[in-house]
């Protein structure tokens, strides 16, 4: 059982009530309480080991000081990219105060949604959600979960509608860049190992990539695209695919790192050399890039500050300083060059 107000109280030699407005930053009216008081109760409590009830505290003043983070599937949790955004998420809810519930969702169980909306409704621990890796979530479902009367906000990789708030990276940006980075080395012939073509974000990835093929004449060839699905077997699967095929491309797009690593290492099965023979970039700029020989060129995603952004303006949305509804803030992923497709200093 946990340390109540009563029995804080006693030890203080205060009442109740003093406890209560003490311990909620308030005072009792006519009966002020001095500061001295106010401190000598909070260390009373806090070496009692006293935690606020945060049901209690939301039928006080309607918050719980706490926030939900709810990854939608838990086989993204695994990928690289997941604690930076967990660092940034975390850093910003101690800057602002708030405490913080993790949930994962386990998305190819059915009724998912339905189990994790009953739970929101019923138990309402928290002020607000971030939701990441949501880009498998189908329009009907993302407007199910829009329409609930909690703040929310996603954190996404394609655009979402107006009224939809998110904090996104401009994925097709990020992907035109990273292909266009590999023409300008020399390459002829640009192959593009993509995550999965059935969402949203990854169709925004593949119009990147086709938009710089287009900008500079090169082959829009269907055998020069295949899936890995962000996954390390798929990813060599679709690699070996890639570099068998005649002719040869000279070049790789990779979805992620752990999909270019996968490259790295068809290109060792093959004999060949990178960047020499293949330049290949990421996606992510993962602690993976630089573990790999050659180490890896990739696209730097600012996961950790899209994640302070994320929680900083759930805040405001819970605190009702933001009225805004749509996109808060978009980033576009930054070109870091490494040897893997630095062709003209190590071609």
């Amino acid at each position: 059982m946990g340390v109540t107000l009563k029995a804080i109280a006693e030890k203080a030699g205060v009442s109740p009530t003093a406890v209560s407005f003490a311990l909620r930053g308030k005072n009792p009216g006519k009966r002020k309480l001095s500061e001295h008081t106010v401190e000598r109760i909070r260390q009373v409590a806090l070496d009692m080991g006293y935690r606020p009830n945060g049901i209690a505290r939301r039928l006080v003043n309607g918050r719980t000081l706490s926030l939900g983070l709810v990854a939608w599937s838990a086989d993204r949790i695994e990928e690289p990219l997941f604690p930076k955004f967990l660092k940034g998420i975390g850093r910003a809810c101690e800057d602002l105060g708030y405490s913080l519930e993790l949930s994962i969702l386990y998305a190819e169980q059915d009724n998912h949604i339905d189990r994790f909306l009953t739970r929101v409704l019923r138990e309402k621990t928290v002020d607000g959600y971030v939701l990441i890796f949501v880009d498998e979530i189908n329009e009907e479902d993302l407007y199910r979960l829009n329409a609930i009367n909690v703040p929310l906000v996603w954190v996404v990789r394609h655009p979402l509608e107006k009224s939809i708030n998110n904090v996104r990276v401009d994925t097709e940006r990020g992907y035109y860049l990273a292909t266009r980075h590999l023409i300008e080395q020399g390459c002829k012939r640009v192959a593009f190992l993509a995550g999965d073509l059935s969402f949203q974000a990854d169709l925004e990835a593949l119009m990147g990539y086709r938009r710089a093929i287009k900008e500079f004449g090169l082959p829009d060839d269907s055998s020069l695209i295949a899936e890995g699905n962000y996954r390390k077997v798929p990813s060599l699967q679709a690699a070996r695919k890639l570099l068998d095929a005649t002719p040869r491309s000279d070049g790789i797009v990779a979805a992620n790192d752990i999909s270019a690593v996968q490259v790295l290492n068809v290109c060792n099965e093959r004999g060949l050399s990178v960047p020499q023979d293949i330049a290949v970039i990421g996606h992510n700029d993962t602690a993976l890039a630089e573990m790999v020989e050659p180490q890896l060129s990739s696209m730097h995603m600012p996961a950790e500050q899209m994640g302070y952004d994320a929680i900083a303006y759930l805040v405001n949305i819970c605190k009702g300083q933001n009225e805004q509804t749509g996109c808060v803030k978009t980033f576009t992923p930054e070109l870091v060059v490494r040897r893997s497709s630095n062709r003209k200093s190590y071609g």
